[in-house]
């Protein structure tokens, strides 16, 4: 296997580093062509839980791992290294850092009964962002709440390519309506992250759809 040029490695490492931050470790290890990225615990790396991006230049392959108590689960492949980067980082960010939600906006939206979809609708429009989600109309590139014959809901993704992606199935309200504020959360913070991954890396949209799918936790 040809080793990845180390000067691209460093431009790899420094991009990481400085869109990640310094909550965050960005490391090569020695003799393989791997780059591992930890979440800082008071200075410390935990390492319970990291990634690790393997990386292959002769067969254009960028493998995304999780690494969990030494185990490791592959999460994607990436043809090329700004992908593999951007999905390194975005993904890192996705399950190494601290997201917190409105407790407020999540109380409201647990006071709600199972036919107060309009209401759903305001308090998500104005916490969330109509964009981000859609309520009994199937949307590509959104999180879509799908009302079944016996009362109870769906949450899924539909994905560009019109892949529907389920993150629940046939969940009771409010409890449903609370997955549909946390991943359209997520979603809306997904594409914050792109904007500032995007002054580094341009990303195709299906590489960005791919991202997406691993950031949303499938």
């Amino acid at each position: 296997m040809r080793k990845v040029e180390e000067n691209d490695v460093k431009k790899m490492i420094n991009i990481l580093q400085c869109n990640l931050g310094q909550e965050y470790a960005v490391l090569k290890k020695q003799d393989e062509d791997s780059i591992h990225v930890y979440k800082k615990i008071k200075d410390e790396l935990s390492q319970e839980v990291y990634l690790e991006l393997e990386m292959d230049d002769v067969k254009n392959e960028y493998r995304l791992f999780l690494v969990q108590k030494g185990k490791k689960f592959e999460k994607g492949t990436f043809e090329n290294k700004p992908d593999s980067i951007c999905g390194l980082g975005i993904y890192a960010e996705s399950v190494l850092g601290v997201y917190t939600r409105d407790q407020t906006t999540q109380n409201e939206i647990l006071n709600l009964e199972k036919n107060q979809l309009d209401l759903l609708n305001q308090i998500l429009k104005l916490n969330v962002g109509e964009k981000y989600y859609s309520i009994s109309i199937e949307k590509k590139g959104l999180i879509n709440l799908e009302k079944l014959n016996n009362g109870s809901f769906n949450i899924y993704y539909l994905s560009i390519d019109e892949n529907k992606i389920i993150l629940v199935e046939n969940r009771e309200a409010p409890s449903a309506f609370l997955v549909l504020y946390n991943f359209s959360s997520r979603l809306k913070h997904f594409n914050d992250l792109c904007i500032k991954w995007e002054n580094d890396v341009n990303l195709k949209l299906l590489t960005k759809e791919k991202i997406k799918i691993l950031y949303l936790g499938k």
